[in-house]
């Protein structure tokens, strides 16, 4: 039995990915700007830091998550749009 994926199956799943990770990204940054005294303790009770450190390491990761969901969620979604 063989199945077939349809352009508008993929251009679905990508725009899915897309707006889940946005609010995934959302809800950290909510969980950082408004959380962030708990974030910083709660963390620090696993790993010993400086807030300086702390506040770093999360936005280096947030700009990395942003760039990983752009590279392979957002890009191709729009790419499909425009070539199909």
């Amino acid at each position: 039995m063989e199945q077939s994926v349809e352009l508008t199956d993929i251009r679905s799943f990508l725009l899915w990915c897309v707006i889940g990770h946005y609010a995934l990204l959302l809800i950290w940054f909510g969980f950082f700007v408004f959380g962030h005294r708990w974030l910083y303790r709660l963390h620090n009770r696993w790993f010993s830091m400086t807030r300086e450190t702390f506040d770093a390491l999360h936005y280096a990761l947030l700009g990395i998550f942003e760039v990983l969901v752009l590279v392979f969620f957002l890009v191709p979604l729009v790419v499909l749009y425009l070539t199909g």
